[in-house]
């Protein structure tokens, strides 16, 4: 993963939003070059054609339209409905008729195997109805829902592998990526467990097998798609979306503005950044002052001190950042009884689990030209450990970022 950022290459208007909600997913027809983009404000799916710069036709009577999906191989666009709980599919050609099936309760992401001409519509559900999260499978030729799966949370984003013939579905909570066989879409095949929070974009590299996770946590996952061993993970700029990997350059693109951020992202990422802090601490610092003397180090990140255009990080700015003004003031409130509270801020550090092929990019963002090692890290909580006359500091292991570029 690397640091650099998608160039703006110029605008193309849609039409005025008549409603609330705005725009959400977008797909493209190759074969066109036809852009389809769920706009949900309008209750439709606008398209436009990148290459004149200009919007083409609507198709409207979506309500609530939140996901959009191209077939290639089906010549077929399919979008998620949640308004009226539908899926809706038409050619990608102006005035081509509409087709409706019901599905199950705020239907959102899709994906599609063609040679079975099956599509699953993952269904975001909602927490006060029980048993309203589910998967929905959608006969294609036939217009109709043929099977309907229960699944442990709400979904998010959804894959399919056409060389294993296997769907790949985010869930949120319990951090999860199931996975349905479309040879056998009654059930779910199997589980991955996710370690990060918030399972939220998803994509798949078919060349090497991996699925990409993009979490609440701001975390990156790259999850072997056989056995759901976790491979590499690296940390994001803040809570994602959408995460899109592009084959022939080998990237991917995943990234949301601030003012993107609905309130169940700020609550996933506040509760992992420092309700995890705010617990532990409260139950440590008694028993350190009981016997008179105790240390905390808490680990924040550069991207608090270095802000960069090219990669958003309101969130863990207020998040990261909070510890570090937490370390300053726990410092001075226990610093008469013995309890020293520091903290480390990190850049990019190296892990088993990172791919080696990322190390030079990634080492970019630093200006000593490497990411760092774990053993940076060690000796410098050890340094903090045995500074016996430091409180309230924030120690830097990043390779010269937060200083600058």
């Amino acid at each position: 993963m690397t640091g650099s950022a998608l160039k703006l290459a110029g605008y193309i208007e849609l039409p005025a939003h008549t409603g609330r909600g705005g725009f959400d997913h977008a797909a493209v027809h190759a074969a066109s070059g036809h852009v389809f983009v769920a706009h949900t404000a309008n209750d439709a799916v606008d398209v436009f054609d990148p290459a004149s710069g200009r919007h083409i036709y609507s198709v409207a009577n979506l309500p609530g339209v939140a996901g959009a999906l191209v077939s290639e191989e089906c010549n077929l666009v399919v979008s998620s409905n949640r308004g009226d709980d539908s899926i809706a599919m038409f050619a990608p050609v102006q005035g081509a008729p509409v087709r409706y099936v019901r599905v199950g309760h705020r239907p959102n992401g899709l994906a599609c195997d063609p040679q079975r001409k099956l599509i699953l519509v993952a269904n975001v559900g909602d927490v006060e109805k029980p048993g309203s999260h589910t998967l929905s499978m959608v006969d294609i030729d036939r217009g109709e829902l043929r099977h309907e799966i229960e699944v442990a949370g709400r979904t998010r984003w959804t894959v399919y592998d056409p060389g294993s013939g296997l769907f790949y579905v985010n869930i949120a909570e319990p951090a999860q990526i199931v996975v349905v066989d479309s040879r056998r879409p009654d059930r779910l095949a199997g589980t991955f467990a996710i370690p990060f929070a918030g399972p939220h974009g998803l994509d798949f590299d078919p060349a090497t097998r991996r699925l990409f996770c993009a979490c609440d946590a701001g975390v990156l996952a790259a999850v072997d798609a056989r056995s759901g061993k976790i491979l590499a993970d690296a940390p994001l700029s803040g809570v994602p979306d959408v995460v899109f990997f592009d084959p022939h350059r080998r990237r991917l693109y995943i990234g949301k503005p601030f003012t993107d951020y609905p309130s169940d992202d700020y609550l996933a990422i506040t509760a992992v950044n420092l309700a995890g802090f705010f617990h532990m601490t409260q139950q440590t610092i008694p028993r350190m002052v009981s016997r008179g003397s105790g240390h905390i180090v808490n680990i924040s990140t550069s991207l608090v001190d270095h802000a960069d255009r090219t990669r958003p990080s309101a969130l863990p700015a207020l998040t990261k950042g909070g510890l570090v003004a937490v370390t300053r003031s726990l410092a001075i409130e226990y610093a008469s009884r013995g309890v020293r509270v520091n903290a480390v801020s990190l850049g990019v550090i190296k892990t088993p689990g990172h791919d080696p092929a990322s190390y030079t990019d990634m080492g970019g963002l630093h200006p000593l030209g490497r990411v760092g090692e774990v053993a940076d890290v060690v000796e410098g909580v050890l340094y903090l450990e045995q500074a016996m006359f430091v409180t309230g500091e924030t120690l830097h292991i990043d390779g010269g970022q937060a200083a600058g570029h």
